[in-house]
């Protein structure tokens, strides 16, 4: 990815907040003739080596799935919050359009989980991230026979990140009073979107709270 000095990540930790905030992941693979892309939740676990490591499963009619077999290398991108950003909102002119956003890109070699203990932990790992309250369900609120034939039809893996690019495109090339006024207009259009993005231009470089990322 092309990252202009002025957009590198500031810190780990940021490239650490988009991929677990924004797990809904585009997964590339080349087949040697062109690259092929499946778009799945990726959980990610920052205690299993250097960089963490990607957990997730695609369906096993998915062609992907022996790409991930094969021992070459596969990228994750995560997109963080992203908003249009018009000319309009500056004070300095001349100016043109451009878009702000936080992307993520995650490469390594994936590893095929086959035992029954790995499937049904990754699967457990990933249900835990995205219930909450009340009436959460979990893997044990199904019949165990159904899960094995759920499970059946699945391929589970592990991507240990070998090499983190993360772009923060926010407005660092503008003066302070285009930044603000930027950040006034994103948030005045009400959109979520436009929202999310304007807290991480008012935090940064630090993280904004989990709540404004996740809007």
């Amino acid at each position: 990815m092309y990252i202009p000095a002025a957009y590198q990540s500031p810190s780990h930790e940021v490239s650490v907040a988009v991929m677990a905030r924004f797990p809904f992941a585009t997964l590339i693979s080349f087949d040697g003739i062109r690259p092929v892309a499946t778009h799945i939740p990726l959980s990610f676990e920052p205690s299993h080596g250097p960089n963490g490591t990607l957990f997730g499963h695609l369906a096993r009619a998915n062609a992907h799935g022996a790409l991930l077999a094969n021992g070459t290398e596969s990228l994750a991108i995560f997109h963080g919050p992203h908003a249009y950003v018009s000319p309009t909102w500056y004070a300095d002119h001349p100016a043109v359009p451009t878009w702000h956003h936080v992307t993520v890109h995650a490469y390594g070699i994936a590893r095929i989980l086959s035992e029954p203990t790995e499937v049904t932990e990754q699967l457990r790992r990933l249900v835990s991230q995205f219930e909450s309250g009340a009436g959460d369900w979990s893997l044990d609120r199904a019949p165990a026979d159904y899960l094995q034939r759920m499970s059946a039809g699945i391929t589970v893996f592990e991507l240990p990140i070998t090499r983190l690019e993360t772009q923060c495109k926010l407005g660092q090339k503008r003066s302070r009073q285009d930044r603000d006024q930027v950040i006034h207009a994103l948030r005045e259009t009400g959109r979520p979107d436009d929202g999310a993005v304007a807290e991480w231009m008012t935090a940064f470089p630090m993280l904004p709270p989990d709540s404004a990322a996740r809007s």
